[in-house]
């Protein structure tokens, strides 16, 4: 496709954090489409409590066919509820939500809903990630480490676990098609949280994970044990992309419109893996 010769694709972008700021710049270095609109996630929802149709009119006044919404778990379930109608693509921040209410919400969602939606775990998209997925996947893998921390952040709406959790636990549910919590530790000091958690998978047995925001520097990588001498190990912090996982996400959501197949296209339902992911971080943080 030349994304010259094409009209692009018009996105919708909801939100004014930090990461709404990073999908505008992935949105307009991409040569596929545009953001023409931009709005805050608390004014829409403002407007919605007294005029319900207004969602409506900003999605065919401006020919929306991508929305990004880039706020707060609960925000994010208000917009949704009022997207009945609406024929093209979603995609949502992580985690989905952060109470049990909620997941009650996205479960009952109707397939059709469902469907649209593609969850920001970006590491799913990047290609020397999915590269030793595929690998792994394939290599009877006993045991798996996993180590993804950092110093900070500290967020009011949101604990440290469902912050920082998602993308060690979205990896062990795209492994593993159930999980078992066998132990969890947690180690708080003020704000910062260490999260020591146990977990059984039905294809690896063995998985550890050290996560959190309570560490004197960032840490990001796997080893996935073969055998006790074959290890393979991934540094998200040493892995170099052409292109921001961040870009192919809003690619595979373009090519989701135009009902193309892509290499990632089995990941396309990071819906499913995330509504698991955010139960899972429920279940361990209510245990404590």
């Amino acid at each position: 496709m030349d994304g010259k010769t094409l009209e692009k694709i018009n996105v919708l972008l909801v939100g004014n954090g930090k990461w709404a700021q990073n999908y505008s710049d992935a949105v307009q270095a991409h040569s596929l489409c545009k953001i023409a609109d931009h709005i805050s996630a608390r004014k829409l929802i403002h407007d919605l409590e007294s005029d319900k149709a207004i969602f409506a009119n900003i999605l065919k006044k401006n020919k929306i066919q991508i929305i990004i919404i880039a706020t707060l778990p609960y925000f994010q379930r208000i917009i949704l509820e009022n997207l009945e109608g609406f024929k093209g693509q979603l995609i949502l921040e992580k985690p989905l939500f952060n109470n049990k209410i909620d997941y009650k919400f996205y479960r009952d969602l109707p397939s059709s809903l469902k469907n649209k939606i593609i969850v920001n775990h970006f590491h799913f998209f990047s290609d020397s990630y999915l590269k030793l997925l595929n690998f792994v996947k394939d290599s009877h893998i006993q045991k798996l480490y996993i180590r993804d921390y950092g110093n900070g952040p500290y967020r009011d709406f949101i604990s440290p676990l469902l912050d920082w959790g998602p993308h060690a636990i979205g990896l062990c549910h795209h492994l593993n098609s159930s999980l078992k919590i066998k132990n969890t530790t947690k180690l708080k000091n003020g704000d910062a949280h260490k999260w020591y958690i146990k977990l059984e998978g039905n294809t690896i047995k063995d998985i550890r994970i050290l996560t959190g925001n309570g560490f004197s520097k960032k840490k990001r990588f796997s080893q996935f044990f073969q055998t006790p001498k074959q290890v393979y190990k991934y540094d998200v912090l040493d892995s170099l992309e052409e292109v921001s996982p961040m870009s192919k996400l809003i690619t595979a959501s373009i090519d989701r419109l135009k009902e193309n197949e892509i290499h990632w296209s089995e990941l396309h339902h990071t819906f499913d893996i995330a509504s698991k992911t955010a139960k899972t971080l429920i279940d361990i943080e209510s245990a404590h």
